[in-house]
């Protein structure tokens, strides 16, 4: 039997939000905020998004607010424009069995609070707060926020066997929390980790990214020496500190080209088309992983034909460098710009309009123009029209 656990406490909801729990209850009925907004406030951690959870049914909702509009109907959800707020209401409700260990077939509403947070993730998840009544916690979701601690509501067994992305999701939370995983729910989790290939890749990605951009790693590490992840990343027990990502800067595309380095560079291809990156995610994260290869020298040539590739990722792959220990010649890269020393064909002093007229044939424009660029990456004072031109007479020859 669950203990339900009332705390006295006074959050202070955006006026917007206010209105939408207040239109509600005028309307008769029950309406809670619930989920990460209650769980942030007592982590004293930015709220931006808020949920609300009523036994209004969908049709109960359109009937007390105009702004609104389905968006996820066939589980119960409305979502309401309050100001600059975009409100999810969600009614009360239990959930039928799940389809390939991840969503409800069906789902049947209910008139009790208790039933709907029964279906929760972990007890952090659960709770739920009202103006009147404070916070409301059944699971232990306040307990566990003080002691650090992500734990499934009722069996784990059941929880991950339902819907297989709440393994990455309880690891989620702990690396960006950091929280550590209670034993029975991580054993749970083990017991269930051969569903998540199940789990669409889509998905995969998009939890993945907020784990490797969280600052403790330490979840993550054990899951995968315990192979819960071997499904998904079959090389992932070949990274050996997790810690050189969580400590390194940048953006999510360095912290997936260091994971994908120090696990599987050669497999990189592979694993950025499995996961469904966009084309140019694709690009700087294979750009990063390949710019470890490239033998840095003080030869300002080999310099500026590395910068060819890509200039735009400079502060990337100077992070992305130095968290692996390579070495980046950041002086003479600055040096190099500042100078503004040629090592693009947009730099170069002519242009394709100009050379073709040295060209036997239009398709010889190009290599003309590389020609030119190659020459003047060697020879930076030599780009100058008149050289160029005397240059490109020259092409044939060679």
């Amino acid at each position: 039997m669950n203990l339900l656990k009332r705390y006295a406490v006074k959050i202070d909801l955006p006026a917007e939000i206010e209105y939408v729990i207040t239109s509600l209850e005028k309307g008769g009925f029950e309406a809670y905020t619930a989920g990460g907004s209650v769980r942030d406030f007592l982590l004293k951690r930015a709220v931006s998004d808020y949920d609300v959870t009523t036994n209004a049914e969908p049709c109960d909702v359109h009937k007390i607010f105009r702004k609104c509009f389905d968006t996820g109907i066939k589980h119960g959800t409305v979502t309401v424009i309050s100001g600059k707020y975009h409100v999810e209401i969600t009614t009360y409700r239990v959930d039928g069995d799940y389809v390939a260990h991840r969503k409800p077939e069906s789902v049947h509403f209910s008139k009790k609070l208790s039933d709907d947070l029964s279906r929760r993730d972990f007890t952090v998840n659960a709770l739920v707060y009202n103006p009147n009544e404070g916070i409301l916690d059944f699971f232990g979701g306040t307990d566990d926020i003080k002691n650090k601690t992500i734990r499934a509501v009722g069996d784990g067994e059941k929880r991950f066997f339902e819907d297989a992305l709440r393994i990455i999701r309880a690891v989620r939370f702990a690396c960006v929390l950091g929280f550590e995983i209670e034993p029975k729910t991580f054993c749970a989790m083990k017991n269930n980790a051969k569903y998540l290939s199940d789990i669409s890749c889509e998905r995969i990605r998009e939890e993945f990214t907020k784990i490797l951009c969280a600052k403790n790693l330490g979840a993550l590490a054990v899951s995968a020496q315990n192979g819960i992840f071997d499904r998904i990343f079959p090389d992932i027990k070949s990274i050996e500190n997790f810690e050189k990502i969580s400590r390194s800067d940048g953006g999510y595309c360095v912290k997936w080209a260091l994971f994908i380095y120090y696990m599987n560079k050669n497999g990189a291809d592979e694993i950025l088309a499995k996961y469904k990156f966009s084309n140019a995610e694709k690009h700087k994260i294979k750009f990063l992983i390949n710019s470890a290869e490239v033998n840095f020298t003080q030869n300002r040539a080999d310099i500026k034909r590395f910068l060819q590739k890509g200039d735009i990722y400079l502060n990337e792959t100077e992070i992305f460098l130095t968290a692996i220990g390579k070495f980046y010649p950041a002086d003479i890269i600055s040096d190099i710009i500042n100078s503004c020393e040629p090592y693009k064909l947009c730099m170069l002093k002519t242009d394709g309009a100009q050379i073709k007229n040295y060209a036997k044939k239009s398709e010889d424009t190009g290599k003309i123009l590389n020609y030119l660029l190659d020459f003047v990456i060697e020879n930076p004072h030599n780009n100058t029209k008149e050289r160029l031109f005397e240059k490109a007479e020259k092409f044939y020859d060679n």
